[in-house]
């Protein structure tokens, strides 16, 4: 079975979750179905817009794997990995991919992380 991920919306835009200065923040990627569970990875590309309301992902830069400077990776189940983001990471686009290992198809959820302020 095809892996389909938990999304806010079917629109194709990034999520964009709430997140505050200062703290350490996380990400959920989750399958709603999957079989065999799917392997999940998790990239990222700076957010690199002056007007982060109408900004999108850079089409022609490649996504990089997440590193542990930019965050920790925790397997929280088979059916849901989670990015653990420290608080000095301010404006990034994540990406969270699941792959079935067999079928190689995949879904995939983009992040639109930017802090605010805690009153913002």
């Amino acid at each position: 079975v095809d892996p389909v991920l938990v999304k806010s919306s079917n629109t194709g835009l990034p999520e964009t979750p709430y997140v505050v200065k200062d703290e350490t923040e996380e990400l959920n990627c989750t399958t709603i179905r999957s079989f065999p569970a799917a392997n999940f990875s998790w990239r990222y590309q700076p957010l690199n817009c002056t007007d982060s309301s109408n900004c999108a992902p850079a089409r022609n830069k490649k996504w990089r794997p997440v590193s542990s400077i930019i965050g920790r990776v925790d397997p929280r189940s088979p059916k849901t990995s989670v990015l653990v983001v420290p608080p000095n990471i301010n404006k990034v686009y994540f990406k969270c991919t699941a792959v079935n290992p067999v079928t190689r198809a995949k879904d995939s959820i983009v992040y639109k992380f930017l802090r605010r302020g805690r009153y913002e």
